[in-house]
């Protein structure tokens, strides 16, 4: 077992309202098909810094999952993209779910997270939940579907 694993915790944790969520990533249209989710993310204590990874989606008949980005973050609110790679970057039809992972000798990977979807919002479905547990509060992001059918991504703050 990996050193990180005991940062994992069982338990419930504080609810929180998907609809109070800050968003922290727009899809790149608007309307059905247009996503920005499937968020994978972690806080590394070294650096202080949260680290966010998500997909961007199109509509199917537009190219559908077509980039896959890394963010970072001082506050777990606020963030700017440090990587991406298009999906002819890495000679693939689509781009779907992956996740951030950890290694300690460049050989071996361990996932850090797992996400599916959770509960709905009034326009569609909340998914992907993952949670970032630090000292005294949890920041979840989410993917969270808007009016229009489009996906944005979230982060709810909650207090523990």
């Amino acid at each position: 077992m990996l050193a990180f694993a005991g940062l994992k915790r069982f338990g419930t944790p504080p609810l929180f309202d998907p609809a109070a969520g800050v968003t922290v990533r727009e899809p790149l249209g608007q309307g059905a098909g247009w996503w920005a989710g499937v968020p994978s993310a972690m806080y590394d204590d070294e650096s202080s810094k949260f680290y966010l990874y998500y997909r961007l989606r199109k509509p199917r008949e537009l190219g559908r999952a077509v980039e896959r980005r890394i963010a970072q973050s001082d506050d777990g609110r606020h963030f700017a993209d440090i990587w991406q790679a298009t999906k002819e970057q890495i000679d693939t039809a689509s781009v779907e779910t992956s996740c951030l992972a950890i290694s300690f000798d460049l050989r071996c990977w361990q996932r850090i997270t797992t996400s599916g979807p959770f509960v709905t919002s009034p326009y569609g479905c909340i998914r992907y939940v993952e949670a970032v547990q630090l000292e005294r509060e949890i920041f979840y992001y989410h993917e969270y579907t808007r009016p229009d059918g489009s996906h944005q991504l979230r982060a709810n703050q909650v207090l523990c």
